[in-house]
Parts: C-alpha cells; sequence; structure tokens
C-alpha cells in the first residue's frame, strides 16, 4: 500500500490528479517509440494554457485559481476520456497526447475543449467567471529523434495562439 502511494506521489500532479510532467514526458516518449518502431504513424501533441491565470489568482486569490486548474483538468479529462493521455506539465499548461491522430483529428478535439471551457464557467458563490484557453498543436512521427521535438513545435503553436490574441488553435 506504501509503495503504491509513492507510485502515486511520484506520478500524479496533486492539484489536478493528471500526470505531472516527469510522468507524462515518459508517456510521450513512449507513444514516440510506439511510432519508430512500427516506422509509421502519427500521433498529436498539443498543449494548453489557460489565458490570464495569474489575473484570476491576483484577483481572486490562489485558493480559486487552484479550483480553475481543477475546472480545467475536469474539462480536459472529459473530453478526451480513454483516448490519449493528458498531463500538468506546468503552472497553468497542460499537454495531450493523442495517439494515431492527425492535425484535423487534433484541431478538432482542441475545438471541443476549447468551447467547453467558455461554456462551463468557474462557479464562485453568485458570480461565473469566465475561462478560454490557448491551444498549439504538432504531430509527432517516427523522424523525431525525441518527444521534446515535437513538444517543441506545439509550444510554439501554443505561443503563437497567445500572440494572435488567445482563446485560440493554432497548429505548427
Amino acid at each position: 500500500r506504501i509503495e503504491a502511494e509513492l507510485q502515486e506521489f511520484a506520478t500524479i500532479d496533486f492539484m489536478t490528479q493528471l500526470p505531472n510532467r516527469r510522468h507524462f514526458m515518459i508517456q510521450i516518449e513512449t507513444e514516440l517509440a510506439r511510432i519508430q518502431r512500427a516506422k509509421e504513424g502519427i500521433a498529436a501533441i498539443l498543449m494548453f494554457d489557460l489565458d490570464h491565470f495569474k489575473l484570476i489568482n491576483d484577483t481572486w486569490g490562489h485558493a480559486l485559481g487552484d479550483r480553475t486548474l481543477r475546472h480545467f483538468a475536469s474539462i480536459l479529462q472529459a473530453e478526451l476520456g480513454t483516448q490519449g493521455i493528458a498531463g500538468r506539465v506546468g503552472g497553468e499548461e497542460f499537454a495531450v497526447v493523442l495517439p494515431h491522430a492527425d492535425l484535423a483529428d487534433a484541431r478538432a478535439f482542441a475545438e471541443r475543449v476549447r468551447q467547453r471551457i467558455v461554456e462551463a464557467p468557474l462557479a464562485e458563490g453568485d458570480r461565473r467567471i469566465a475561462l478560454t484557453v490557448s491551444i498549439g498543436i504538432a504531430v509527432m512521427n517516427a523522424a523525431d529523434a525525441s518527444a521534446d521535438a515535437p513538444l517543441s513545435r506545439s509550444d510554439a503553436a501554443l505561443y503563437r495562439a497567445k500572440e494572435r490574441g488567445r482563446n485560440r488553435v493554432e497548429c505548427h
């Protein structure tokens, strides 16, 4: 029992109950190895960043910021189901691997998540706090030397989404 608890502490982000960055990176490397063994196939890598998260923390406090992270994680996990792997990779940054997904599949998934977060504001008493998310997408394939390459490409697309006004999806 203690060993299982230690394993969970080492792999799960306490706040969101999603895989932490370290565990997510192991899973993305495993997916890349699968693609490389097959010498074909792809997977989509998506990076999500909650827009204006610092403002939420500064305006409403860190407790509400924590609830915001859990709220988004639950929406992400519900939309993902069993079709991929999600993880919290930074403060308000999340990542997803969609095995066998191309850019069109990934964009459709990203738009569903983006729409769901817009339609599901965070409840704070009688107030509703509007949330939006910026999303970057890249495809991982057998030519990638490591998982860092497609992750970097999706991160670059994410920053392009931020630069172009936030609450949008950009593909690399």
